[in-house]
């Protein structure tokens, strides 16, 4: 098994193990890795809330995208650097509804869920082809808040 899939595998395993999770009970029933790249403006970014987070960006690398099917109708959508020695992966889980994700919750380089203020994916085609996922989230933490944003283009087939 591919180490990106592999760790896709712990993180939607620890999504189902978590009981934040609404489709806790609901068993994998695809899981396919698009490899691809994340474009420039994916990033993460942490501070108060208020403040100007543009200035607190950082990048996110990706090469590829894996996205875990469940019944009925929930989905994890995963990106992550296949390269990267540590696994530094960013998850967009929730609810499906055609090419549109209701996040409910995001996870940053654990299996841990944070439940989410404000997100959501958006899968785009073209001829039926997949062209390209956006997915932005935002969650606040007291005083705190966490943004991730990933724009995925799968690579030519």
């Amino acid at each position: 098994m591919n180490k990106i899939l592999a760790a896709a595998a712990v993180v939607a395993l620890g999504a189902l193990a978590g009981t934040a999770w609404p489709a806790a009970a609901a068993p994998i029933t695809s899981t396919e890795m698009i490899d691809g790249t994340c474009s420039a403006e994916s990033h993460t970014a942490e501070g108060p809330i208020g403040s100007d987070l543009t200035k607190r960006q950082s990048r996110f690398y990706c090469s590829a995208m894996v996205l875990v099917t469940f019944e009925p109708h929930h989905v994890l959508v995963q990106f992550a650097e296949k390269a990267s020695y540590n696994n530094p992966l960013l998850g967009f889980g929730g609810g499906q509804d055609g090419p549109i994700i209701n996040v409910q919750h995001l996870y940053i380089q654990s299996s841990e869920p944070l439940s989410v203020t404000e997100s959501g994916c958006k899968f785009f085609f073209k001829a039926n082809r997949l062209t390209s996922v956006f997915c932005g989230a935002h969650v606040d933490q007291g005083a705190r808040r966490t943004t991730a944003v990933v724009v995925f283009k799968p690579r030519s087939q």
